[in-house]
C-alpha cells in the first residue's frame, strides 16, 4: 500500500466514525504516526481528501459494474444484475458508502459537480436499461426518471441501514425494485445463486480498482 492509499483508508476510517465536520487533518497525523504537516505532502486540504474519496468510490463503482455487465441477459436479467453489483459493492464498501451518502454536501461547488458528473455517469446505465426494456415489453413504468430516481433511493436507503445482512438487504432491493418496475421479484433460489456476488467478483468489490483499470467495459 502506497503513502497516499495509507493517508486515505485512515482518513475513511475516521471519516465514517467522527463525521468529515469532526475530523481534524491534527487527528488523522495522529493515526498515521506522522506529524500534520506531513498530511499536507499528500492533500492540501481536507476538502480535497474528501472529495477523492468521493471521486475513487463513485469510479471504482462504474467500472466494476462496466465489468460485470452481462452481455446476452435480457433486461430483467439486467436490472437485476445491476441491483446486486450495487448491493455488493457498498456492503464491501461501507466506510466510504456512509461518506458518500453524509458528507456530499461538505464539498465545495467545483467537487459538487465533479462528483455529480460521476454519479451522471453511473445514473444513466440505470437509466439505459430501464429504456430499453420498456421499448421491448419487459417493463412498465410511467416515467423514466423518477422511476430511475425511486430505485436509487430504495438502493441508498436499504444499504445505508446497516441492519440487514447483505442477503437479506438484496432480497429487499430486488423485491422493491421489481415493483417499480413492474415485474416479478426473482425466485429465493436466484437470490443465492447466479444473482448473489461471490467469489473473484466479491474479492474484486473489496479493494479500490487500479487507475489504469478505470471505465473500461
Amino acid at each position: 500500500m502506497s503513502r497516499v492509499e495509507e493517508v486515505k483508508r485512515q482518513a475513511v476510517r475516521l471519516m465514517a466514525d467522527k463525521g468529515f465536520e469532526a475530523m481534524s487533518l491534527r487527528q488523522l497525523a495522529a493515526a498515521l504516526g506522522v506529524r500534520s504537516g506531513s498530511v499536507y505532502t499528500h492533500y492540501e486540504s481536507k476538502g480535497q481528501l474528501l472529495l477523492d474519496v468521493h471521486c475513487e468510490f463513485l469510479e471504482d463503482l462504474l467500472s466494476i459494474w462496466l465489468e460485470q455487465r452481462p452481455k446476452r441477459l435480457d433486461s430483467v436479467r439486467m436490472l437485476q444484475r445491476f441491483v446486486s453489483v450495487y448491493v455488493s459493492f457498498h456492503y464491501a464498501r461501507r466506510a466510504e458508502s456512509r461518506i458518500v451518502q453524509l458528507d456530499f454536501r461538505s464539498l465545495d461547488e467545483a467537487g459538487r459537480a465533479q462528483v455529480s458528473e460521476l454519479r451522471s455517469q453511473y445514473d444513466a446505465e440505470l437509466e439505459t436499461i430501464l429504456q430499453t426494456g420498456e421499448q421491448r415489453g419487459f417493463f412498465q413504468f410511467e416515467d423514466l426518471r423518477n422511476t430511475c430516481l425511486a430505485m436509487f433511493c430504495v438502493l441508498q436507503g436499504v444499504c445505508a441501514g446497516e441492519a440487514l445482512p447483505e442477503a437479506r438487504a438484496l432480497e429487499v432491493c430486488l423485491s422493491s425494485i421489481s415493483r417499480l418496475a413492474g415485474i416479478p421479484a426473482p425466485p429465493q433460489s436466484r437470490l443465492h445463486g447466479e444473482l448473489y456476488v461471490t467469489g473473484r467478483v466479491a474479492t474484486a468489490l473489496k479493494a479500490p480498482i487500479p487507475q489504469d483499470q478505470k471505465h473500461r467495459g
